[in-house]
């Protein structure tokens, strides 16, 4: 009796310390929202209406909508705001304009869509979501921006006394629909349309929105392409070459993009077509949107960079215009940075547009190890030549128009792309070179500094020969010359010895490395027809055996 006693004294004492609530989840909000009655206004229906779950009522929702049917689907939406006698005229009126709003402004994330009840998402056991297995009595399907805030588009679930828990749009969602249908409602030119062809173009049949497309798209074509037509015409015949070309260069781009912008705006500004048909053709516009801007651009950065550097390309080939051959491969480069940079930018937001991108992308992020690795070795050879080419244009070890020596090819640097580099050789060949490649091995730049250059002539004569004639011809050779450019004196040397002949160097210069191969072929020529005719031939290289007076007789 003791020993139980004692244990029951120390039960109370354990219950004192540590209560235990008599209730579970009493102190918890309940997992909807307790009303009186719920759209007592509305007319009752013969078929049973199923909002159980959050799923079904969206369902419900848009089937009935889609079907017209927008008293049936008035039903979804809470109207106990309104006075009983206003909601049966106020449901569909709102229903209506939700829907059309839905299908205007909101993809909806089926998966985020719970099918329970009780709204509980099936989530992983691993997850540290504090949603993780808890009902909730409000769901949030999506957000409509309205002025510089979101508006969110809510499930609520209600449940009234002898009757079980529904789920409907929420009081507040249902309080923002005409605000949002202001703003984002049907355009002004749809008063104008009979109100049975308004209906079916703005509640998705499909007949009636194929239809409406193309006839926008024929009123589009005739009006855009006649105000870029008015405007090129004009621009032209403007007597500035540089106006009139690049009226003519972008007519094409231009107008595209004015037909897009007026069908765009005829659209979805006067009409605000709407739909699962309006949505897919929507992203394909703005992608078209996107690309004819990008056309637009890169036209225009090739009209403004030619135009930029038609004041040197003319005269990188003339001497002393070091200054011009710079100018025109920071303009050739900056125009592929730019042109390069568009087309990346532009790819971003297309891809931006689609939502299977965004999933794409977080499967990517995943395995973002992987990813980067075959990346970088499938890039490494593109990049490293866009690098490269950054690097011609900055540090400028050669420029377009520049004369070059590289493995053995003499020519002039014609082009420098984003990935490769051209020489036109002397013979009109065109070499393409890897810009990677090119500024890892050494070249020679005949016109770094200056175009003016000295080259040699060797020639090969008897040691019997006096130097002084040959020096005194090769300065007569030079004065008669036009090619001769006179800033470095003529000078003969003797460079080298062999068993048979003295090897004479001659130095001239020219202007540059054309002129001065010409001219230095010019003096060679006259100076072996000297050497011919001097004295017979008699100082050319011989060959001498010596024969001994015994072997001889013997």
């Amino acid at each position: 009796m003791k020993q139980q006693v004692k244990w029951i004294l120390w039960l109370i004492l354990i219950i004192h310390i540590f209560p235990v609530p008599l209730s579970f989840g009493e102190d918890d909000p309940q997992p909807f929202f307790l009303v009186e009655a719920m759209n007592a206004g509305l007319s009752k229906t013969d078929q049973d209406i199923d909002l159980a779950t959050p799923r079904v009522a969206l369902e419900h929702f848009l089937d009935q909508g889609r079907a017209h049917n927008f008293h049936l689907a008035s039903h979804a939406l809470d109207l106990n705001k309104f006075p009983s006698q206003d909601q049966k005229s106020k449901g569909p009126e709102l229903t209506e304009q939700l829907y059309f709003i839905l299908n205007q402004k909101l993809q909806i994330n089926w998966n985020q869509i719970p099918d329970r009840p009780d709204g509980t998402l099936d989530i992983p056991l691993d997850t540290t979501s504090p949603l993780a297995g808890k009902p909730r009595r409000s769901i949030k399907i999506g957000g409509i921006p309205l002025d510089n805030r979101n508006v969110e588009i809510r499930l609520a679930r209600y449940k009234a006394p002898d009757s079980p828990a529904q789920w409907r749009f929420s009081e507040e969602t249902v309080k923002k629909i005409p605000q949002l249908y202001a703003q984002y409602g049907p355009g002004p030119l749809v008063e104008y349309f009979h109100p049975a062809i308004k209906r079916r173009v703005l509640n998705d049949d499909p007949l009636w929105q194929i239809l409406t497309l193309v006839l926008i798209g024929i009123i589009s074509f005739a009006i855009g392409w006649s105000v870029n037509w008015m405007v090129m015409s004009v621009l032209e015949r403007s007597t500035r070459r540089h106006v009139s070309d690049a009226a003519r260069r972008l007519r094409t781009p231009s107008g595209t993009f004015f037909i897009l912008i007026i069908f765009d705006f005829i659209a979805f500004s006067l009409i605000s077509l709407s739909g699962p048909l309006i949505s897919d053709f929507g992203l394909i516009l703005k992608t078209l949107l996107i690309l004819s801007i990008t056309w637009f651009i890169i036209r225009l950065t090739e009209v403004v960079t030619d135009f930029s550097s038609y004041r040197y390309t003319h005269r990188i080939d003339t001497e002393g215009e070091q200054h011009a051959r710079q100018m025109t491969t920071h303009i050739s480069v900056a125009r592929r940075v730019i042109i390069f940079m568009t087309i990346v930018v532009a790819g971003g937001v297309i891809l931006r547009q689609f939502q299977m991108f965004e999933n794409l992308s977080l499967s990517l992020l995943a395995s973002a190890g992987v990813a980067s690795v075959i990346l970088g070795v499938a890039a490494h050879s593109v990049l490293g030549n866009i690098m490269a080419g950054m690097q011609v244009a900055i540090t400028q070890p050669a420029c377009i128009g520049d004369a070059v020596r590289f493995e053995k090819e003499w020519g002039f640097i014609e082009a420098i792309t984003y990935t490769y580099i051209t020489i036109r050789t002397w013979d009109l060949r065109r070499v393409v070179i890897p810009l990677s490649y090119f500024i890892e091995h050494p070249f020679e730049n005949w016109s770094m500094k200056d175009a003016h250059i000295i080259k040699p002539i060797y020639l090969y004569v008897d040691y019997r020969m006096d130097v002084s004639q040959i020096r005194k011809k090769f300065k007569e050779i030079l004065e008669n010359s036009d090619e001769w450019d006179r800033q470095t004196p003529p000078v003969i040397q003797v460079t080298g010895l062999t068993e048979e002949s003295m090897e004479l160097r001659a130095l001239c210069s020219a202007k540059d490395g054309r002129t001065a191969w010409n001219l230095h072929c010019a003096i060679r020529e006259q100076l072996v027809a000297f050497l011919q005719e001097f004295h017979g031939g008699r100082y050319l290289p011989k060959q001498r055996v010596l024969l001994e007076k015994d072997q001889v007789e013997s």
